[in-house]
């Protein structure tokens, strides 16, 4: 397959000005202590041709509370040439988190370890970075590239057919050192310049910038010779300034570069300034007079752009709470140190992180528990669960010394966690069910016990059968003694038999009395 293409010269002409300005020589990667995932490499355009840069993007992303060294490294296919660059990883805030550079062979990443000391968690970024595509189509091909292990298609386009060299210049920007390459292609039919052709070059800096000088104080430029291959390419491009006797000259008007051809040779210019403004401007402008043998001069001008890569990054900081369990009340005591107590606390989503929430288990012993890693910025919102059942106390209502906080970086908020909580009495024994549904059951008390008495109480006598007529002689009965008065003095169940019995026994001698003297005879003298 032929590499052809005016547009392909003007990009072997300006890989070989580029060999010149960067060895190519990939830097070394540090030994990552972590190291970063890249993901979604793509190439930002559909289409790219034959010769030409191109755009490519990736994403990136490390684990949480990574260990410095962090970064990564993107090796490049062999089809694509990195274009040297360096620049800033920057965060939301537009501060440095890292730096990448970019070789012909590959993309180093370094992370700052100050930064994600600070930011440990969700820390993500994008990277952009330009490539010259090598790959040599003859038709719009679609192109697989492989990135380590991540694959990028793009279609790419072949260039025009190759009728030689026409004056032209084109510039390219190394932000690592501030400087701009320029790169001027001379006139030349398709076989070739003729030999012996005088060429003179005047090159005029645009505003914000200076030559700049090798260590001996003559400018940075060189020329290049190449002649065409069998296959239609232009190479191999070298340096040629001993064969063409190039010369060097400063001017009130410029740089003024001179050479003779050699036949059937192409040329190429390089040429190198430094802005001077740092930067700032968003462009910087080149003219250059390319005035050749038997042919009137022709300018040509051109301005360059910052074409370079950037680099994006964020990380969530982080913080945390601490909380405590408090009994307090009669029953505090009477719960056990084992106790645990469940403190939910809830978040929303921020502008860097989604909305969150977890529980503390805190113990009835007063440790402090602390969260795990929360967002810096985080609003909680907490609430206790119903505290567990322990026998013998009862519950009141919880008292936290707050019931939202805002997690900071640098302090932890500590929440304590009252609960009131009281002894409970006994409960009464439940009384016993009835036997028959609806009726309930009656005890029967028993009464109370009276005092037992001292002496047996007398049997009260029981009257004889009533006595048949007495004889003449009649017996007066016994005399009695009347009983003590300790004896009539006592009262109650002991007391009451006794006079009971005395009262009966002078009843029935009364009686007894009083028929016996109704049967004596009239006359009869009565014996007291």
């Amino acid at each position: 397959m032929a590499r052809t293409g005016a547009g392909l010269a003007l990009t072997a002409a300006m890989t070989a000005s580029l060999g010149a300005a960067v060895t190519g020589t990939a830097a070394a990667a540090p030994p990552y202590a972590t190291e970063a995932s890249v993901s979604d490499v793509a190439f930002t355009s559909q289409e790219v041709t034959t010769g030409t840069l191109a755009e490519i993007r990736a994403s990136w992303s490390l684990p949480d509370d990574p260990t410095s060294p962090a970064g990564f490294t993107l090796p490049l296919p062999p089809d694509l040439t990195g274009l040297p660059d360096a620049f800033d990883v920057l965060d939301p805030a537009g501060e440095p988190m890292g730096s990448c550079d970019v070789t012909n062979q590959e993309v180093v990443c370094d992370l700052d370890p100050t930064y994600l000391a600070e930011h440990p968690r969700n820390i993500t970024g994008t990277v952009a970075f330009w490539a010259r595509v090598e790959t040599r189509v003859s038709e719009a091909t679609s192109t697989t590239f492989t990135f380590d292990d991540q694959d990028a298609t793009v279609t790419v386009l072949p260039g025009t057919a190759f009728s030689g060299l026409g004056n032209d210049k084109f510039g390219t920007w190394e932000p690592r050192d501030g400087t701009i390459w320029w790169d001027i292609t001379v006139r030349a039919p398709i076989e070739g310049m003729r030999g012996g052709d005088s060429v003179s070059v005047l090159e005029q800096l645009g505003p914000n910038q200076t030559v700049v000088t090798r260590d001996d104080g003559s400018p940075e430029v060189v020329v290049r010779g190449a002649t065409l291959q069998p296959d239609g390419s232009l190479g191999p491009w070298q340096e040629v300034d001993d064969r063409v006797g190039t010369t060097l000259t400063l001017t009130d008007a410029g740089l003024l570069i001179e050479f003779t051809a050699e036949e059937g040779w192409f040329y190429n210019i390089g040429a190198r300034s430094r802005v001077t403004d740092g930067g700032a401007s968003d462009s910087y402008g080149n003219t250059a007079t390319v005035t050749i043998a038997g042919q009137s001069p022709e300018s040509v001008s051109r301005e360059v752009r910052r074409q370079g890569g950037s680099g994006t990054g964020r990380g969530d900081r982080v913080g945390m709470f601490a909380a405590a369990k408090v009994p307090d009340g009669t029953g505090a005591g009477a719960v056990p140190s084992d106790t645990t107590f469940q403190l939910d606390y809830t978040y929303p989503a921020g502008e860097t992180w989604p909305a969150g929430s977890g529980t503390l288990v805190l113990p009835a012993d007063g440790t402090v528990v602390t969260s795990e890693w929360l967002p810096v910025g985080a609003e909680l919102t907490l609430a206790e669960q119903a505290p567990p059942a322990v026998d013998g106390v009862t519950w009141g209502t919880p008292e936290l010394s707050t019931t939202t906080l805002t997690i900071g970086a640098s302090e932890v908020v500590r929440v304590d966690v009252t609960n009131p909580v009281t002894l409970t009495p006994p409960t009464p024994e439940t009384p016993p069910t009835p036997q028959t549904p609806g009726v309930p059951v009656t005890e029967t008390q028993p009464p109370p016990p009276g005092p037992t008495p001292a002496v047996a109480p007398p049997a009260v006598p029981t009257p004889s059968a009533a006595p048949g007529p007495p004889s003449v002689t009649v017996s007066t009965p016994e005399h009695r003694a009347s009983p003590r008065p300790a004896e009539l003095a006592r009262t109650g169940a002991v007391g009451a038999p006794h006079a009971l019995a005395a009262a009966g026994a002078l009843v029935a001698g009364g009686l007894l009395l009083v028929r016996l003297r109704r049967r004596v005879a009239p006359g009869a003298t009565h014996a007291d």
